[in-house]
């Protein structure tokens, strides 16, 4: 076998490599992510708000806390009047600005 037919070969095989990375990626998924949604209060509701685990800030009666680089999907709000657990929200964010509503 040539020298030059061989080393055509395996450019070939790495121009190919190249083209495939380009077009499927590294193996990452890519994660969007909501600039900002709210956590609202409609009716009173007050206490430490979670996102997920995450503390993000104190809910106020009918006022909102702000999250902010929320990735998109299905999350978990959790709020704790006075130090003790309320409720449990399932919310699913898909664009930025997002408004969702607690309550008693």
């Amino acid at each position: 076998m040539k020298k030059s037919v061989l080393i055509k070969g395996v450019l070939l095989l790495i121009i190919i490599a190249l083209l495939t990375m380009g077009f499927t990626g590294c193996g990452g998924t890519l994660t969007f992510y909501a600039s900002y949604i709210y956590i609202d209060s409609i009716d009173g509701i007050y206490g430490y708000v979670y996102l997920d685990g995450t503390y993000i800030g104190y809910l106020y009666s009918w006022d909102y806390v702000t999250a902010y680089d929320v990735s998109y999907g299905t999350h978990t709000v959790s709020v704790y009047p006075l130090g003790l657990f309320w409720a449990n929200y399932t919310i699913n964010v898909n664009n930025t600005g997002q408004s969702f509503y607690v309550y008693w």
